[in-house]
């Protein structure tokens, strides 16, 4: 059986649709930095805040300083004109992923599940042979020619777009998007529309695109895979995807959705639409060793891409609530979060107590996503922690009172007022100092939370 698996994802197909991806994803990725100029995004997420929310493992990694964060992006579009051309491929794809991820793990308040994806993305086509055709590597002899390329290599593009997809529904399944929230108080937003505005908040619309999403997610890999359905349903993905483009300010996930989806088509199509020349030769065979271990490699990756995803069912608490293993699992436009926190900071050794206004430490988008977010609430004590001791200031201990509302129900406390955010690891599972969620569905009730 082992062999079987081997020689099928190591058979040679038609690389036109891996030519494709290349070009896609460098066009894309060309359009993002151009995006991030044209919106001055640069300045305002790596440039103007004093404090970035590092992830987990990475508080070492800091922003470039002067302008070089401006020519870290220049650099990140040349090499998306390298990915396009297939011009020094292998170097362009690794420097690439290295500097877009640097880019990604600098900031936790700018975590989007495309970027994520374009992290992986890039990841996967440093190890690719998209650049055997159509590439100036292969017109200056770097490389070989080559019209075809082993199955795995479309396959892993393939599987790794049906995660995004199957996880997303995974996801949906959840008392609160299958009735409606938060997607009814979303489409109040879009109740302005032409035409179709005043039917956006009627029940019948809002379970039918709470339970629609959910089906469309958990089914369209397997239509994707059955050629008799294939053809349907991309053309479904496609309005799926335009659908949220017009409704969300979503940037290049669409685009970015639909050009990987396409991969799903039989391997040779962008030949046969886009008339690309053939060189006639084959992708040259490896050993059945190579072949094994190359087997193995996309084994793991695999194995990973659907372990991290279900990782918050095995940690306590309500992920939505606490969350632990709410991020890298495709959890996409699940839930809507709103909080308030108020921090107080007291001197150990005189018993004075300050409140401080996070407003006047961080930038007001990153005050956002704190105040729902406790890991970046832990971040925030710590760093005044810092503060507190570089004025001569003496031990501080940072308590807190933060109010969250989950998908539109009434504030809870986040934890107790009496929890020393400076005692409390980043590693400390959350439910132990988080209070319990009350996850009834009651959504719309009104209720004040005094913040002392």
């Amino acid at each position: 059986m082992v062999r079987t698996i081997v020689a099928s994802l190591s058979r040679p197909v038609d690389i036109a649709s891996l030519v494709f991806a290349r070009v896609a994803f460098g066009l894309l990725m060309l359009w993002e930095v151009w995006r991030y100029f044209k919106y001055d995004r640069i300045y305002r997420y790596w440039i103007e805040p004093d404090f970035h929310f590092t992830y987990p493992g990475f508080d070492w990694l800091s922003p470039l300083s002067g302008d070089g964060m401006y020519w870290l992006f220049i650099g990140l579009g040349v090499l998306s004109i390298l990915i396009i051309l297939g011009f020094f491929y292998r170097i362009a794809a690794t420097l690439f992923f290295i500097a877009f991820t640097y880019t990604f793990l600098l900031e936790q308040g700018r975590y989007l599940n495309h970027f994520y994806l374009v992290c992986l993305l890039s990841f996967l086509l440093i190890f690719l042979p998209a650049h055997r055709s159509t590439s100036l590597d292969t017109w200056f002899g770097f490389t070989k020619k080559s019209d075809t390329t082993p199955a795995w290599s479309l396959w892993i593009l393939q599987f790794q777009m049906a995660v995004v997809y199957f996880f997303g529904g995974i996801a949906k399944i959840d008392k609160d998007w299958l009735a409606g929230q938060p997607l009814r108080d979303w489409l109040g937003g879009c109740s302005n529309y032409p035409i179709i505005g005043k039917y956006m908040t009627s029940e019948p619309v809002v379970h039918s695109l709470a339970w629609g999403g959910m089906l469309f997610d958990l089914l369209i890999p397997f239509l994707l895979l059955w050629k008799r359905t294939r053809m349907v349903a991309f053309l479904a993905a496609v309005g799926f995807h335009v659908a949220n483009m017009v409704l969300w300010n979503i940037g290049i996930f669409p685009w970015l959705a639909i050009a990987m989806t396409a991969l799903f088509f039989d391997p040779s199509w962008p030949r046969k639409f886009f008339r690309l020349p053939l060189f006639g030769t084959s992708f040259p065979p490896s050993g059945y060793a190579k072949k094994t271990v190359v087997a193995s490699l996309v084994a793991a990756y695999c194995f990973a891409q659907i372990v991290i995803p279900l990782r918050h069912h095995f940690i306590p608490g309500d992920v939505s609530w606490t969350e632990d293993g709410h991020r890298f699992s495709w959890r996409m436009k699940l839930r809507s979060r709103d909080g308030k926190t108020d921090f107080h900071v007291v001197e150990k050794k005189t018993g004075r107590v300050e409140k401080v206004d996070p407003r006047d430490h961080l930038e007001r988008w990153q005050v956002g996503k704190m105040d729902t977010n406790p890991d970046m609430m832990l971040q925030f004590a710590r760093k005044l922690e810092r503060e507190y001791k570089q004025a001569n200031r003496g031990e501080i201990a940072v308590h807190a009172r933060s109010a969250v509302s989950v998908n539109g129900r009434p504030e809870q406390d986040y934890f107790p007022l009496s929890v020393d955010l400076t005692e409390v690891s980043r590693m400390t599972p959350r439910f132990t100092w988080l209070n319990e969620f009350d996850d009834a569905p009651n959504f719309g009730l009104e209720q004040s939370l005094v913040l002392d």
